[in-house]
């Protein structure tokens, strides 16, 4: 029983391709080698000698009973180092091949051997095999052919095998950018009319994000008392601007730098905090007063790239001013008038430049 599980372990070994004869049954013979191997191999390399020597040692008598094998093989170089292996077999109108691959030319020639003592009589060869190993260790001055290597049936693979676990690709690194920005700023609802201003930023892009920080100042407009035009007041306003901004179209993988004549859409979310004055004139006393100024803001801004780093941005905004406070002078006669209120809203349109890095 050993012995054929050791035959069915080795034979198992490489592709094998049988091809059965319908027919007669085998015929035994006696007397004469019934198992002969024809093996071809690279010059340098005595195969068919180490298994003529191989074949008897694991066969003995038993190679000359039974149903007549032919073995008939071939070891070619397969590359660098490594060499194949293919053997046929032919016994009683069957046939079946062999191709095994190894880094030594007589580890193929001792394996084929050893296919074809246990394709033939496999308790032959464990009877061998236990023999060995209950025989002494030769001595060293012993003739060389005295001990013969034990074969190595321990042939590799064609190709290495692949492990089920595969790496995960790197994940791509975010694309960082910086941005400034300068231009023209008009404003309306927080000083009286319509007013212009101006406007210089610098942000930090990370993808599809950006956060900048910008000062924006608003000025030169006036209010006049209805019934006393030569009175009135001047304002201006001074803010620092926080703002967060994301890109809408393209929603992901925006260009940056934009790239000649490319459009991006980006909606933007902030904060404005600063001072806003006004200072009085055409009055006996003419003052200044100054508030404080803190406004959300929400804003849309597209942009238009031009020619390198350089692209061309327009901002539309809205700022919600948090405590709006009322200006007032005071008359010769001592009363009080209202100059100026801000509006529950402020508008802003914004035409810049930038350059993208």
């Amino acid at each position: 029983m050993r012995g054929r599980a050791l035959a069915l372990l080795v034979l198992g070994v490489g592709a094998t391709r049988d091809a059965r004869a319908q027919g007669t049954p085998p015929q035994r013979v006696a007397g004469g080698d019934v198992v002969e191997i024809e093996l071809e191999a690279p010059a340098g390399c005595a195969a068919r000698a180490l298994a003529e020597a191989e074949l008897e040692r694991l066969l003995g008598e038993a190679r000359r009973t039974g149903e007549r094998l032919l073995a008939r093989g071939a070891i070619v170089e397969a590359g660098a180092g490594h060499y194949r292996l293919e053997l046929l077999l032919e016994r009683g109108g069957a046939t079946s091949s062999r191709e095994l691959e190894a880094k030594s030319c007589e580890t193929l020639a001792e394996v084929a051997a050893l296919l074809v003592a246990l394709s033939h009589d496999p308790d032959a060869v464990e009877r061998a095999r236990a023999k060995q190993q209950a025989e002494p260790a030769p001595r060293v001055d012993a003739p060389a052919q005295a001990a013969v290597p034990e074969p190595r049936v321990a042939v590799e693979p064609a190709e290495p095998p692949r492990s089920p676990l595969q790496p995960l690709p790197p994940l791509p690194l975010p694309r960082l950018g910086f941005v400034g920005r300068a231009g023209f700023v008009g404003g309306i609802g927080d000083l009286p009319g319509p007013h212009p201003g101006v406007v210089g930023g610098v942000g930090l892009r990370l993808d599809e994000f950006l956060v900048e920080l910008a000062v924006e100042f608003g000025g030169g407009s006036q209010s006049l008392l209805e019934d006393r035009p030569q009175a009135g007041a001047t304002f201006q306003r001074v803010v620092g601007i926080t703002r967060f901004c994301r890109d809408i179209v393209p929603f992901f993988d925006g260009p940056f730098p934009r790239r000649e004549w490319e459009l991006d859409l980006s909606g933007c979310a902030g904060l404005e905090l600063g001072s806003m004055s006004g200072e009085g004139f055409g009055v006996s006393d003419p003052q200044r007063g100054e508030v404080f100024w803190a406004a959300p803001r929400l804003d849309v801004r597209a942009g238009i790239g031009l020619a390198g780093p350089l692209s061309l941005g327009l901002d539309v905004g809205v700022a919600f001013p948090v405590d709006p406070r009322r200006f007032v002078i005071t008359g010769g006669d001592g009363t009080v008038l209202v100059v100026h209120t801000p509006a529950p809203a402020a508008g802003r349109l914004g035409l810049v430049a930038e350059l993208n890095f």
